[in-house]
């Protein structure tokens, strides 16, 4: 069986984990603690890089800590929490891209990102988030801000690109959500 109606980065994982001799609802649990390790951690080094205060920094992560929305999540085997960690780690590198203007911080970005598209589809919308961002930025040329939002877009689309291609080659659609019943707009706003 043809594995086209996801991403593939969640069920990989697991995948791998399992080779390792864990059980996947072992390793969701695992990569569950991983991910909500990594939220807290980037949650908390992005508000001492915005506020350059210690304090400051661990209410981020206190805060989170108790966020029942948030730990219900983590109780699921769902691909949420990966991606919640994905998209806070593209946005800590991105603010620091663009404090420090290093190509390292960007393609970190664009990388965590297109991981994040990876796990869930919706990780488009993060890049079009950081393409924007790129675009408003108050200094740089318009040469500069068009680089920088070609390697953005070009790190965080590649991956995704390649497996939806590969997913019209091998099951002739991009994804099942091309083969549903198209919705209206009213639909999806309802």
């Amino acid at each position: 069986v043809l594995y086209t109606d996801q991403p593939p980065l969640y069920p990989t994982l697991l995948a791998l984990l399992d080779l390792g001799g864990l059980d996947p609802i072992d390793a969701s649990g695992l990569l569950n603690a991983l991910s909500f390790g990594l939220i807290l951690f980037f949650s908390g080094k992005w508000l001492h890089q915005v506020t350059h205060s210690r304090p400051w920094a661990l209410v981020a992560p206190l805060v989170l800590l108790v966020s029942f929305p948030l730990l219900r999540l983590f109780f699921m085997a769902w691909t949420e929490p990966l991606f919640i960690a994905l998209i806070v780690g593209s946005l800590f590198a991105l603010d620091r891209f663009l404090r420090r203007d290093k190509l390292l911080d960007l393609v970190g970005s664009g990388a965590l990102v297109s991981l994040a598209c990876l796990t869930r589809y919706m990780g488009v919308a993060a890049v079009a988030a950081g393409l924007l961002t790129l675009l408003l930025r108050r200094h740089p040329s318009r040469a500069q801000k068009l680089i920088t939002m070609g390697i953005f877009g070009f790190v965080a689309v590649l991956p995704t690109s390649i497996w939806l291609i590969r997913n019209l080659l091998v099951g002739g659609y991009l994804t099942s959500f091309s083969t549903s019943t198209p919705r209206t707009l009213a639909k999806n706003l309802g």
